[in-house]
This record gives structure tokens, sequence and C-alpha cells, in this order.
């Protein structure tokens, strides 16, 4: 597709550029966290515990253990957002790959490959990536792990039916006729064709991990104490609900406006690619 048309569309759709300003000030935010945070995010004061927001000093208030909330919410962002493009990004490097195979060649490989893609699609993202990160250990890493495996079924079957189309073109059957090797046709001819679905893919897809990286965290299966994600200060806060709620509400927030600005992104991102802006 042209870039140049691309953007245009894109450009025309405000829900998507909003969507994208978003992401883009979290990620500036996120990389900028570790010099803006107001104290360090890990330091206890037991003589400020449950401090409300706007207390002197602290503008979000403070946690169960006297840590200021505001700068646990920025560092914890940048956790939440590496967790989600490290998720998509295991789910990628597998599903791609797979799915390609799965769907050029066919015959007994896609039958052995969609076998295993149905029997764990079968059971819930989430649940799956549960019992995943139990077994792997308690960390961020096989948090993410355990996300990129229970996802990549999703980029496969995506992937595969985006071939299963591009395969039988008349240019594919030329450059077979002319004795172009698989592995050509694969990154040349069909590669190219299946990243625009890709791209809209990948960005859902990273709202649906970070999701389940808060869940995950939330019952302590990543982020482990004392670092902060949204997810983990959702878990701790749990217990202080209903005397400091807003200990879950600020965390909650930022993962609802992250999932949102993906998702409308992604949307956008779709039917840019269209061949008609849908209004």
């Amino acid at each position: 597709m042209n870039p140049n048309r691309f953007s245009a569309r894109l450009k025309k759709q405000p829900m998507a550029m909003a969507g994208l300003a978003v992401l883009c000030i979290l990620a500036v935010v996120a990389i900028v966290a570790p010099w803006i945070t107001p104290y360090d995010p890990n330091a206890t004061d037991l003589n400020s515990v449950l401090l409300q927001p706007g207390a002197p000093g602290h503008l979000l208030g403070t946690d169960e253990l006297g840590r200021d909330v505001a700068s646990r919410l920025l560092v914890g962002g940048r956790v939440s957002l590496v967790a989600a493009l490290q998720g998509t990004g295991i789910a990628l490097v597998i599903g791609v790959p797979l799915g390609l195979v799965s769907g050029f060649f066919g015959a007994w490989v896609d039958k052995v490959i969609m076998f295993v893609t149905d029997a764990v699609m079968s059971f819930p993202a989430l649940l799956l990536a549960m019992a995943i990160a139990g077994i792997l250990g308690p960390n961020l890493t096989n948090a993410m792990t355990a996300i990129g495996l229970s996802t990549a079924p999703r980029a496969i079957r995506l992937v595969r039916g985006s071939v299963l189309g591009i395969r039988e073109e008349t240019y594919i059957e030329a450059a077979r006729s002319i004795g172009t090797p698989s592995y050509q046709i694969v990154f040349r001819h069909i590669l190219p064709n299946v990243l625009a679905p890709l791209v809209v893919f990948a960005a859902i897809l990273a709202g649906t991990v970070m999701l389940i990286e808060a869940g995950l965290s939330f019952i302590g299966l990543g982020v482990q104490p004392p670092e902060a994600s949204w997810g983990a200060m959702l878990g701790s806060a749990f217990t202080y609900i209903s005397r400091s709620p807003w200990l879950a509400v600020f965390p909650g927030i930022c993962i609802a406006v992250s999932v949102l600005a993906l998702n409308v992104l992604g949307d956008g991102v779709r039917d840019s690619i269209g061949k008609k802006v849908r209004r």
C-alpha cells in the first residue's frame, strides 16, 4: 500500500490519532520515568502510610508502605509497556513463521500445526498463561514468555488465513512456473502482503497482552515486589480497597486508557489499509 495514502487516511480518523497521541505520550513518559519521579518508587516511609491524594509532597498519595504512588505509576508504566511489547513480540516470533509454513505448504504440515494450534486455543489465554507462568516461576520474563506462548496461536491462524488467500494468486503461480524457490516466494511475495493485517493484529494484541500481564501481576505471577507495574499495584491495593480506593483507581485508569488507545489505533490502521475509510 502507498504510505502517503495510508497516512492521509489515518489522519482523517480523529479517534485513531488520539490513540496514537496517547501512546506517544506514554512512551515518552516511560523513557524518562527514572529521571522525573519525585521519589524513589521503592523507598518506604512508615510515617507516611496511606496518605490521601493531594497530601503535601505526594500528589497522588502514598501506599500501604508509604511509597509515593505517582512515582510508582511512572515507573510501573514503563514496566507494563515493555511487557506488552515483549509478549507481543514473542507471539509474533512464534506465530508468523508457523503461520507462513502452515498456509503455504499445507498437507500434513498444515494439519499438525493446526491441530496443536486448536488444542492450545481451546484454553482461555489468561488461564493458559497462569499455568505456564506457574510452572516457569513468578517473574516478569517468565510471565511474558507465558503470555507469548498463549497468544501465539492467534497469530498463527491470522497469518495462515492470509497466506491461503495469497498463495492462489496468479503472480504466485507465475513465480512457481519459472522455478523460483519456495523460500523466495514466501519472503518476497507472500510475507509483504501479510504485513498489513499483521500490523493491525499486533496493535490490538498488545492491548490484550497488557491486560493479561496486569492479571498475572495481580495474582503474584508477574512483577515481584518491590518492583512496580500497574497490575502489581492493583494487586497490592486490593487489600485496602475499602479504606484507600485511590490505590486501585490510578493504576486501573492507566491500564484502561492504554488498552483503549491501542485498540482504537488498531481499528484506525485497519480502516486506513482498506479501500475506503469507514465513517
